[in-house]
């Protein structure tokens, strides 16, 4: 009994889940219809009073975009002008992971296992040297060896 309540229970979260990223899907459709983004700048770190919007989700980073309305691009390609177009206006898109920060954290997580590696290692060492140092004092004791130590 208490195997398929779980189960309901996990089905319905994540049918509410499915529902929801269809249509969050079907509502940017929509606005994509009428406006064409391009991507101006790399991706940045969102800053900390942002991170709940939905353009700094899931990694909490975002890049700035231009956007225009549809017709607006086409007068901006016959025109061949690269200086900003009156009604284009800047957004905010969600990207992807900053490599340079992904690796950075990657190189910090290698370095603290290697600081917590090589305490354990100078740790191991010395325990080892002190229990072999009470078994040698012990093992002198039982067969009446007069060491000064």
């Amino acid at each position: 009994m208490i195997p398929s309540l779980w189960f309901i229970l996990l089905l319905s979260c994540f049918s509410s889940r499915i529902v929801v990223a269809f249509s969050s899907a079907n509502d940017s459709h929509l606005v994509a219809d009428n406006w064409s983004c391009h991507p101006f700048g790399l991706c940045e770190a969102c800053p900390e009073d942002s991170l709940h919007e939905p353009f700094c989700q899931p990694f909490g980073n975002r890049r700035l975009v231009h956007c225009l309305q549809s017709e607006e691009e086409n007068d901006r390609v016959q025109h061949g002008g690269v200086h900003p177009v009156i009604g284009e206006i800047p957004a905010w898109e969600a990207c992807g992971r900053i490599v340079s920060q992904e690796m950075a954290d990657f190189w910090e997580f290698v370095l603290c296992n290697a600081l917590i590696a090589s305490l354990s290692l100078f740790v191991l060492y010395n325990r080892s040297r002190a229990v072999a140092s009470r078994r040698r004092k012990a093992l002198a004791a039982r067969i009446g060896v007069q060491r000064p130590w």
